[in-house]
């Protein structure tokens, strides 16, 4: 197994000012992770649990999918397992009956996620249970909250967090939207999360 030195994205967020990662490295990581679904996704598997907690760096800042005991194999799915804020709407509908769905959860997943880098916590922390399938299934997509964000990330965020599965695209169709595809030096990129990394390791 790889050495994932440098921590979950989780404990990333944790360790920069203001719990917010810069921009740039929320494309970098959601790049990576959209490769990693798209090879996934070519093997028929569902993650379930795609998050911050489940996305690690090495020490170079090479980022890895981890955690994978909630996977179904196959092409569709009908499992409620997942962490409950970063689940799509169609995987809360299967709490109260059984609803079929594909890969794109995955892609819910990560719009929270790819939020939860900006934010620190992912809509609806404080909700629970009943309400929070409630607000997830019949209430308004998540967003995020600042303006301070581009229009790329903000057009991203609504690309993921399509509550129609039919409108939501594949991670092979993400990986050519134009917040993945702006970062034009990703090596530079991918060197200051490192950098930032090793800081902390020797602090």
């Amino acid at each position: 197994m790889t050495m994932c030195a440098g921590g979950s994205v989780d404990a990333l967020i944790r360790s920069t000012p203001n719990r917010s990662l810069d921009e740039t490295w929320i494309s970098y990581i959601c790049k990576k992770v959209l490769q990693g679904l798209d090879y996934l996704q070519e093997l028929n598997v569902i993650h379930h649990d795609l998050k911050g907690a489940n996305i690690m760096l090495t020490s170079t800042a090479r980022v890895k999918i981890i955690d994978f005991g909630l996977a179904t194999i196959g092409p569709i799915s009908t499992s409620n397992a997942g962490t409950r804020c970063w689940m799509a709407p169609e995987v809360h509908a299967c709490f109260t009956g059984s609803v079929h769905y594909n890969y794109k959860v995955d892609v819910w997943s990560l719009g929270i996620t790819a939020i939860e880098m900006a934010e620190y916590n992912p809509p609806h922390i404080k909700l629970r249970g009943a309400e929070l399938s409630e607000r997830i299934m019949n209430g308004p997509a998540p967003a995020l909250k600042e303006d301070i964000w581009s229009n790329k990330f903000h057009r991203f965020i609504n690309k993921c967090l399509q509550k129609d599965p039919a409108k939501r695209p594949f991670a092979k169709e993400l990986l050519l939207n134009r917040f993945i595809t702006y970062n034009r030096d990703e090596d530079e990129v991918q060197y200051s999360i490192a950098e930032h990394i090793q800081k902390g390791a020797k602090k």
